[in-house]
């Protein structure tokens, strides 16, 4: 199995885990604090909030955001490539394109397949050449096509609900504080723990599973235009204007370490090492096929073939034939 499909199988698996995790968890701050009744109140409360979120046109969301639509006459590039990449994603219509006039580095997408929608900034537009600009929409795009904002929407719900019990949990250990002090109470230290500890715990897993997404946007972003160091030029570009002079001055050497737990994406350094990783590794697979692939069977050589006519470019240069 090659490097880009293990990566892409260890890409899903860590998405059910970390959403099965994320309800688990949920299921068992239920349980813990109600009993049974509280386990089926949690995974309720969380299907109906599911079910009830809001779908906002693209249209309004990108308005909201401040975003006006572009007209293929503004920008043909832009619109011929998020055609074709779209069509390469297999998605069943085009996202509608939208400029947002900041001078930030940013590019996102939102709705879904039946209508969503991409949006790129003022700032983008004018730091990046179109080859970077290309695998960032790339990899905007694959989000689409992997449906990941439903995903991180369900984990959000996860999120909300156990931090909404946990803070109902906190509320009712404080009312019965004065029995437990003046009572024959011992005093709940696991409940304590548990209820200071599920939401961070949700949050946790929930950042775990937007850098994982991410890793595989990266990894369908490689696989839509086969040019991996074009996304990882962009993302070396964006992390520079992030950072800013007087931290690449002062901090040249900074790595993520524990703070990356709490960060959506993933550090820079190590998504451009998987870039690099899938280049080598594709590389190589087209190698070991070319090797594999029997070579096509040629024509026997004539002698008029073999041997140059007289006025050939040897003949004008003074070499001799034989």
């Amino acid at each position: 199995m090659s490097l880009v499909r293990q990566n892409r199988f260890r890409h899903v698996l860590l998405t059910a885990l970390w959403l099965l995790a994320m309800s688990a968890l949920l299921g068992f701050l239920g349980w813990f604090l109600f009993g049974g009744t509280g386990l089926l109140m949690a995974l309720a409360m969380a299907g109906l909030l599911l079910f009830l979120s809001p779908r906002f046109p693209v249209s309004m969301a990108m308005r909201v955001a401040g975003a006006r639509p572009l007209h293929p006459s503004e920008a043909p590039f832009l619109f011929d490539t998020v055609h074709e990449l779209a069509r390469s994603a297999g998605l069943s219509r085009t996202p509608a394109l939208f400029y947002l006039p900041r001078a930030e580095l940013n590019a996102f997408a939102t709705g879904r397949e039946a209508d969503a929608g991409l949006a790129v900034t003022d700032g983008l537009l004018r730091y990046l050449d179109r080859r970077e600009l290309r695998a960032v929409l790339a990899h905007e795009m694959s989000h689409l096509a992997n449906r990941d904002l439903a995903l991180m929407n369900l984990a959000a719900i996860l999120q909300r609900v156990t931090s909404s019990m946990a803070l109902f949990g906190q509320v009712l250990l404080l009312i019965s504080l004065p029995l437990m002090l003046f009572g024959n109470f011992s005093f709940p230290w696991t409940l304590i723990l548990v209820l200071w500890a599920a939401p961070l715990l949700s949050d946790l897993m929930a950042l775990a599973l937007s850098r994982t997404r991410e890793f595989d946007a990266d990894l369908g972003a490689v696989t839509l235009t086969g040019d991996a160091r074009g996304l990882a030029s962009a993302l070396r570009k964006l992390e520079h204007r992030r950072r800013g002079i007087w931290s690449l001055l002062f901090q040249p050497y900074r790595r993520g370490g524990s703070s990356s737990w709490l960060n959506t994406h993933p550090h820079t350094d190590e998504r451009v090492r998987r870039l690099l990783a899938y280049e080598a590794s594709t590389l190589r697979d087209r190698d070991e096929e070319s090797v594999r692939r029997p070579s096509p069977r040629r024509k026997p050589l004539r002698p008029e073939d073999v041997f140059l006519r007289r006025g050939s470019a040897t003949d004008r240069l003074g070499f001799s034939r034989f």
